[in-house]
């Protein structure tokens, strides 16, 4: 406990410590004043209960006198504004997570395996801003940043039913015959996901497919001032860096992420299991992985491959865990008021007062 003006106290103590001082040396020179003088006085002092009487009556003058002195100082302590510093230490949840899913068909069991770990994960925030960016051959910003985490959801639902979309028709595709049956829900599911592809495969019959440097490139640029914000910064994207193209996109992941790290934002790739890699370009898995990974490294971030031992909902436990992740905290200082003990003990000394005067004057033991 710390006064917030200690010179009270001092001053007050001095000024009662000079009191006693006074009044002692008032009562010791006056001697016997006021009353009547009686002669064999000497003999009441054989009377016990005279000698009960006394002790009494000095007790409770001396209670008085320390419950007088009692109450004086706790007043003194209040005067002085008695206080305490504290600190609170606050999190700033200033953080924006962009979301960026290669939605190519191969990697669609991951992509749905990270929407169901996405909802979850938006449940849990407060003051974050999410968005999500899906490509292919072009961008689309499917979520802005925002902290509207129940619109987030609903966007979410519909990208989950993308996903299966895309495990059907896979499904579908991966038969040598269709019936007649079959065909017309395969027509019926392709038109569906026209409606979900339209905006990620523009121009992709001769620029080519999973044009992963545009992609990337286009997310970071969906982060508003990006050369003024100071907000932490994160892109969290899945991929299996097979990319198709046509002819020289305009961003390599290279240059992508070299472009990130100089705009202060961290990455986080999520590379597809071995298992699901497709079988005619598994030769090119560990080539592909090592150069998204040697990208990635370079803005502070990592590169997690799934695996049987290692799936998305641990993936994103880890990630979230990096430092990189963590949101900002600011530990300030605040002054808490502590007039509770003073003033009980104030209240305490003058019940205490009353009592002993109550009790002097008239006469109840």
């Amino acid at each position: 406990m710390e006064l917030r003006y200690p010179f009270v106290l001092w001053i007050g103590l001095a000024l009662l410590a000079v009191s006693v001082v006074v009044l002692y040396r008032y009562r010791k020179n006056t001697g016997f004043s006021g009353g009547i003088k009686v002669s064999t006085a000497g003999l009441l002092e054989q009377v016990p209960e005279f000698r009960k009487a006394k002790q009494t009556a000095r007790l409770l003058r001396i209670l008085t006198r320390l419950t007088l002195c009692g109450m004086f100082v706790s007043a003194l302590f209040l005067a002085a504004g008695p206080y305490e510093t504290r600190e609170q230490t606050t999190t700033l949840r200033q953080r924006d997570i962009i979301f960026c899913l290669d939605v190519s068909y191969s990697i669609y069991e991951l992509n749905d395996a990270l929407v169901d770990q996405l909802k979850e994960l938006s449940q849990g925030l407060e003051g974050d801003r999410l968005g999500i960016s899906i490509y292919n051959t072009s961008t689309i910003l499917y979520v802005p940043l925002s902290d509207d985490y129940t619109f987030i959801q609903q966007k979410l639902d519909e990208l989950k039913e993308y996903f299966s979309l895309q495990k059907d028709l896979v499904a579908y595709e991966d038969k040598f015959w269709l019936t007649d049956r079959e065909y017309a829900e395969y027509e019926k599911i392709y038109r569906q996901l026209e409606f979900f592809d339209a905006g990620t495969i523009v121009d992709s019959y001769y620029r080519g497919s999973s044009l992963i440097g545009e992609g990337l490139a286009s997310a970071m640029y969906s982060f508003p001032d990006l050369n003024e914000e100071e907000r932490t910064r994160v892109i969290i994207m899945t991929t299996d860096n097979d990319e198709r193209a046509e002819t020289q996109p305009v961003v390599e992941l290279d240059e992508a992420a070299a472009l990130a790290a100089s705009h202060d934002i961290t990455i986080f790739g999520i590379f597809p299991d071995r298992e699901k890699y497709e079988s005619d370009r598994l030769y090119l898995y560990d080539q592909n992985l090592r150069d998204f990974r040697q990208s990635i490294e370079q803005t502070g971030g990592q590169v997690y491959e799934v695996t049987r031992l290692l799936d998305v909902d641990t993936i994103l436990d880890d990630i979230q865990r990096d430092p990189a992740m963590q949101a900002a905290q600011v530990t300030t200082e605040y002054e808490v008021d502590l007039p509770q003990i003073p003033f009980i003990c104030l209240i305490v000394f003058f019940a205490g007062y009353v009592i002993c005067r109550y009790v002097r004057f008239r006469g109840v033991l």
